[in-house]
């Protein structure tokens, strides 16, 4: 039986996400990977996780923001400049999975992307390209099966009295 790991991660709303797959074609990257698929890995909890240990009502210290990905690096999206609120959320979701009191797997988040493409995809050069942006406000936990995302929990995040989106 094949195994069926757990994921907590971000997704694109949906026509942010149909803009990737547009984008994709654009940069001459072929792929069956379907938009509602594409998401941004914040903690792989592996094929052991125990759902049922995982606090539904932990609320994640972390603000809504705005991501952006403006560059292709090999056959993902990244972005050109570190986000701090995207490493704060990273950190906010381990702090909440040991809150539960499981132990997360090391994952070093070194480099946040959104895959744009799985298998024996030829790696692109690295370019500057047209900006995805979306406003990440809610962590999802996703049992992943080849060809499939399972939605089994997801989290808001709540924005803290005196925060202000600058544009």
């Amino acid at each position: 039986m094949p195994q069926r790991p757990f994921y907590l991660m971000l997704k694109p709303p949906i026509d942010t996400a149909r803009a990737i797959v547009c984008q994709r074609r654009l940069l001459g990257i072929d792929s069956p990977y379907e938009a509602e698929r594409l998401h941004m890995t914040i903690l792989p909890l592996g094929d052991a996780f125990s759902f049922d240990g995982l606090d539904r009502a932990f609320s994640i210290d972390a603000t809504p923001f705005e991501l952006c990905l403006d560059m292709l690096d090999g056959t993902a999206l990244i972005g050109s400049k570190p986000s701090p609120l995207l490493r704060t959320l990273q950190r906010a979701v381990v702090q909440c999975v040991i809150a539960s009191g499981l132990a997360p797997p090391p994952y070093g988040f070194r480099r946040p992307h959104v895959t744009l493409v799985y298998g024996d995809a030829p790696p692109q050069p690295k370019r500057a390209i047209e900006p995805i942006r979306w406003w990440v406000d809610e962590v999802l936990l996703i049992r992943s099966c080849k060809g499939h995302h399972d939605l089994l929990g997801q989290w808001p995040l709540v924005a803290r009295q005196h925060a202000f989106a600058f544009g």
